[in-house]
């Protein structure tokens, strides 16, 4: 077999963390601005929450 489980799975790992970026990005500045603009915050947050939930759904899907 040319392609095994076991030398995809850091492939997969790199791809993941790749395409939620943008989520981890919105969650650390909302976390920082928590204290000076708590309405932009969560916004923030809410919007990385949902980015996580929709990713985790489309890539385990994928599986």
């Amino acid at each position: 077999m040319l392609l095994e489980v076991g030398n995809l799975l850091p492939l997969v790992i790199v791809v993941y963390l790749v395409l939620h970026l943008p989520a981890i990005i919105m969650l650390v500045i909302g976390l920082r601005l928590k204290e000076r603009k708590p309405k932009t915050s969560k916004t923030l947050l809410i919007l990385a929450g949902v980015y996580f939930l929709v990713g985790a759904g489309i890539c385990g899907g994928m599986f």
